[in-house]
């Protein structure tokens, strides 16, 4: 394959925007650049404001609730992901709630860095910690969710990256994690930029044909990844 391995952009969204920061903090400088779409950037915390903000929208005409990302459909992403199983259909699964509530972290956990990167401010005062939450291989969930492999939010060391373009949206429970880890790029000197889309623009537009303002979104991306190709 001919391929100039120095004009390599790693991009993805949602899930693939986590997948695309842990690549991108694991090779630094080996990519040219790196695009984040409403990326999914920790999986610890269902109480931060653009999660809560969701139940804001269920009754906004101007949003289209079919395709609302709330709390408990990212903790259904997280089981799927961390178990190996698919609960994005039935939504059975006992730890559900827990993680929405909080109850798969201990609370000393929220004391201190990573945790901290969240600015969380929600109250977890009467939140018990559950042992029993596992994932696949018997690996406490609690523990998984805060290693920078599964929330790349949470990496303590952000320097020296490949340049970022992140995009998100309000209409979407990621926003803040996908904020922050801007912010937090950029406060560690790395080269970023920044956009954030109003309502009624929610998660997954970008790849919509009949949404309008998706034109205007892959231009943004497309500027970006010229610029950093020429």
């Amino acid at each position: 394959m001919k391929i100039d391995k120095n004009k390599v952009i790693i991009m993805g969204d949602s899930a693939g925007g986590n997948l695309a920061a842990v690549m991108a903090q694991k090779f630094k400088k080996q990519f040219k650049a790196q695009v984040l779409i409403y990326p999914w950037m920790q999986m610890a915390d269902y109480q931060l404001p653009s999660y809560t903000n969701m139940a804001g929208f269920e009754n906004d005409p101007t949003v289209n609730t079919k395709y609302l990302l709330t709390p408990k459909e990212v903790a259904k992403y997280t089981l799927s992901y961390l178990k190996g199983q698919d609960y994005t259909k039935s939504g059975a699964d006992k730890d559900l709630d827990k993680l929405v509530a909080g109850n798969h972290l201990k609370a000393d956990v929220r004391t201190k860095d990573p945790f901290k990167f969240l600015k969380s401010t929600h109250d977890y005062s009467k939140v018990t910690y559950d042992a029993t939450m596992k994932a696949k291989d018997d690996k406490l969930i609690g523990d998984l969710v805060m290693t920078p492999d599964v929330s790349p939010l949470f990496q303590t060391n952000v320097a020296g990256l490949s340049d970022a373009y992140v995009l998100t949206v309000e209409v979407d429970a990621l926003r803040d994690e996908g904020k922050l880890y801007y912010e937090r790029l950029k406060a560690a000197g790395n080269a970023a930029e920044y956009i954030d889309y109003p309502k009624p623009i929610m998660h997954g537009d970008i790849r919509k044909a009949d949404v309008p303002k998706a034109v205007d979104m892959l231009k943004g991306v497309i500027t970006f990844i010229e610029k950093k190709l020429k």
